[in-house]
């Protein structure tokens, strides 16, 4: 949208994209101790989700803002608000509540189940926003994007019994955000935090390129949004199908072999991609990339 809609620069795509990042990061941490403190998940899912609908559905007014500057500041501010109440749902709340409601024996099912909602998501979205946009334009199919969160996830906030032994925290709530950081917790949990820097990186690589996929399709490749929209919709219906058998390859040879393995592979697969020029090689290397993204 803002590419299109807005201003084609990259760089604008770039700082919206980093911004977000971390007003995301930043809510999560604050209104995940928020909630610890007053040990309620309910309210925080509700109030993020209501008020993630709407300003979803407000996001592209900002492009009716002029200069151009100001049009892509307001829609940077925009979308921080629109993440801000998003990350308060699902990062704060939503995340923190499986684990209050789940035990070790299933929360592994449960977190599993998760994220193959998360990918039909991301391939409802991605694969039929190149239709939508095309059909009804970028307004009205953020009107849809919002009128979905709020249909999902308020009826899921109302219908989610609050957590029985969920209980206020005994810490303040910045002696609660400062524990987390504490140096005895990351000595404790010393190899949680390798994990957590590793995905911070993976992360970076990740947020550099994927937001412009769509762009590079459409505008240096020339293809039609819609069929750029089939490209990312067959790469992410391959990495679903494909997710039970890499769960079994994880039993068998350990997560840590099939992670490596998996960075490799998007790397090669990502290498390729970038000089592809042909639809089915294109969608070949993507669906690759997709899958071993998603492996990892």
């Amino acid at each position: 949208f803002l590419y299109n809609e807005i201003a084609p620069v990259p760089m604008y795509v770039s700082l919206l994209v980093a911004i977000t990042a971390v007003a995301s990061t930043v809510t999560a941490i604050f209104m995940g101790a928020l909630s610890d403190v007053k040990g309620k998940r309910r309210i925080f899912m509700l109030i993020g989700y209501s008020l993630w609908a709407f300003t979803t559905a407000m996001f592209p007014l900002a492009g009716f803002f002029r200069p151009v500057v100001l049009a892509v500041t307001i829609a940077i501010l925009f979308d921080s608000i629109m993440t801000f109440f998003g990350a308060m749902a699902n990062d704060a709340a939503l995340n923190a509540y499986v684990t209050d409601v789940t035990n070790t024996q299933n929360r592994g099912k449960i977190t599993s189940l998760m994220e193959i909602m998360f990918l039909i998501a991301t391939l409802i979205i991605y694969g039929f926003a190149g239709f939508i946009i095309e059909a009804v334009g970028y307004y009205v199919f953020f009107y849809i994007v919002g009128g979905l969160v709020a249909l999902i996830g308020i009826p899921g906030a109302l219908i989610a019994p609050e957590p029985e032994d969920l209980r206020p925290s005994t810490l303040g709530y910045w002696k609660t955000i400062k524990s987390t950081f504490s140096r005895t917790a990351i000595t404790e949990n010393k190899n949680l935090f390798l994990i957590l820097i590793g995905a911070a990186l993976w992360g970076i690589a990740f947020n550099v390129f994927f937001p412009f996929v769509l762009i590079y399709l459409e505008h240096f490749l020339h293809i039609p949004i819609f069929l750029a929209s089939i490209v990312i919709f067959v790469a992410l219906l391959f990495s679903i199908i494909a997710a039970y058998p890499v769960g079994k390859l994880v039993d068998k040879f350990g997560r840590k072999k099939i992670a490596i393995g998996a960075v490799i592979l998007e790397s090669v697969s990502l290498f390729l991609f970038a000089f592809s020029e042909f639809i089915v090689f294109i969608s070949i290397t993507a669906a690759i990339w997709v899958f071993a993204m998603v492996t990892w």
